[in-house]
């Protein structure tokens, strides 16, 4: 398992702490690559303890692969932005399907089935779904279709860019202003707030009842077979002689 983390340093303004300001001049490219490297090194954590692990729990830390750092639009480099933002965007519309999974969500028959041991992805399931017993590992038994990662595809601190909540709110407004924000306003967002609220349960009107479905549909089509069938048993009987 590894992360890919695009790392940004920001200055303080006392007079405007909300602002983004450039850092000290004094904090250089290599600096701030040193003080990665020394968190990378020192980052560690022991999960919750566990009986396949003699009841202690496991540390947790970044593997013996190393930091692979790159500097991002720096002079003479390699490594732009606009390159990221597409490398970031590539990682981002993965799924497990790429991987020849393609599970909601894991259960006791389908661990039986797609958690082989002899595979390595069925061997990650099986691991989840295992370990996933244990009162505080539940969550690995909700998330293994996903090899046990239930978090966001992506974080980031709220400074970096837009909040992923002011996303939300514009593709809110876009999808009820039918693609016409200029005519949004904040007066709008309380009114529905106060106006949505439970109706009712079921069918609204009386035309919406008779609406016919998919079962109601199947019901009628096996009635009338029936029927059908009793009328061609009672044609046969009528047509049988009598017996002297």
């Amino acid at each position: 398992m590894h992360y890919h983390a695009l790392i940004r340093l920001d200055g303080h303004n006392p007079d405007c702490p909300d602002a983004i300001a450039p850092p000290p001049a004094a904090i250089t490219r290599d600096k701030f690559e040193q003080a990665v490297r020394t968190a990378f090194v020192k980052t560690a954590y022991t999960s919750a303890p566990h009986p396949a692990n003699n009841g202690h729990g496991w540390r947790i830390a970044w593997g013996d692969k190393g930091l692979d750092l790159k500097h991002v639009n720096a002079p003479g480099g390699t490594v732009n932005l606009a390159q990221i933002t597409g490398y970031i965007a590539k990682y981002v519309t993965k799924s497990t399907e790429v991987t020849g999974l393609s599970l909601r969500r894991v259960d006791d028959l389908s661990v039986e089935v797609h958690g082989d041991p002899r595979t390595h992805l069925g061997r990650l399931i099986r691991a989840c779904w295992d370990l996933g017993e244990h009162p505080d590992y539940t969550r690995l038994r909700r998330w293994a279709h996903q090899f046990g990662y239930g978090g966001h595809i992506a974080t980031k601190s709220r400074a970096f860019s837009v909040t992923l909540g002011f996303l939300r709110m514009q593709r809110t407004i876009w999808r009820r202003t039918e693609g016409h924000p200029h005519t949004w306003d904040d007066e709008q967002t309380e009114r529905v707030i106060d106006e949505l609220g439970y109706q009712a349960t079921g069918w609204i009107t009386t035309g919406d009842a008779s609406w016919p479905t998919p079962r109601r549909q199947a019901r009628a089509r096996h009635l009338a077979g029936l029927d059908a069938l009793a009328d061609e048993l009672t044609a046969a009987r009528a047509v049988q002689p009598l017996a002297a």
